[in-house]
Parts: structure tokens; sequence; C-alpha cells
């Protein structure tokens, strides 16, 4: 056989099997992310240390992604008292600005456009929606998506209370 031909084919199996990631960042690593809010305001990721953070990728087109949104928005206005922050990065191009701004209106959530982030250590996702759990320390401790681990609001209580200070 092809010694071509017998790498290509290996290479095909490891990715079947999941031995490679389909995410940028990784569970364990820590990650960069700096962007302007749609409202004007400063986000970096890296002054939020101590905080449970969300950075949750969506985009305006993506049914599933609208559907998660009042969960997220929801345990957002629930326990952001308690040290939790949320970044909706939406990954609408720029002149859907105004239509992203709009649908926010209904979310309490910060929220940015990909094409905001002056440092965006997630890269753009494969996938949509996907959501990146940052532990206090400042590393991603889960990564939820639909064909995994759905965003609902019991898969947020399950997974960020606990890593909250009072829980």
């Amino acid at each position: 056989m092809n010694k071509n031909i017998l790498i290509l084919i290996i290479t095909l199996v490891f990715s079947l099997c999941g031995a490679s990631s389909s995410y940028a960042v990784n569970v364990g690593e820590s990650v960069k992310l700096v962007t302007t809010t749609l409202d004007g305001k400063s986000f970096d990721l890296a002054a939020l240390k101590g905080k449970v953070v969300i950075v949750h990728f969506w985009a305006t087109w993506c049914a599933s992604c609208r559907e998660e949104m009042p969960a997220l928005d929801d345990f957002y206005r629930n326990h952001h008292a308690e040290g939790v922050e949320v970044m909706a990065i939406g990954m609408d191009r720029p002149r859907a600005r105004d239509k992203v701004a709009a649908y926010m209106k209904d979310f309490h959530m910060p929220a940015s456009l990909i094409s905001d982030a002056s440092d965006n250590g997630f890269s753009a996702p494969a996938i949509l929606p996907v959501t990146y759990i940052i532990a206090t320390d400042g590393t991603v401790s889960r990564i939820l998506t639909p064909d995994r681990e759905m965003l609902t609001r019991q898969s947020l209580h399950d997974v960020i209370l606990p890593m909250l200070p009072k829980h």
C-alpha cells in the first residue's frame, strides 16, 4: 500500500474517533478575549479572573442559538450578583449590527460581534451555537454544544453553580 494512502487512512480514522478536537480552545486551557460590546463598553476576559464567565457564540440566523438565548439570559440575571459574567459573541456579519442590537434589546447580558474582538483566542467556531464555561482560574472548564451537551437552564445550573463560592 502506498505510504501516502496509509497516512491518509490513519488520519481519517483518528479524526472520526474524536482524537482531534474540533475547538480552537480545549478544556483546561486559558484563552484571551478582548472586545467591545454592542453598547460600547470594554470586555476583557483576563480581567474577570475570580468569576465564572460564559462565552457564548451565536448568530441571529441560527435557530438553535435563538432557542438557547432565553435560558442564558435568565441564568445571567439570576446569578450575575454571585459572580457570573456572560459575553454573547454574535457571528453575524458587521453589516448586520443593527439587527443583532435589535435582537439583543430583549436580553440583559452583554453582547458583541466577533468582528469587534481585538483579541480572540477562541477563533471563529466551526459550529453554532457553542458555549465555553470559563472557571474562576481563567481556564475553560466545559464546552457546551447541541450535539454534545445542550445549553439549558438545568445544564447551566448543574455546571456553574458548584463553581461559585456560595455553593
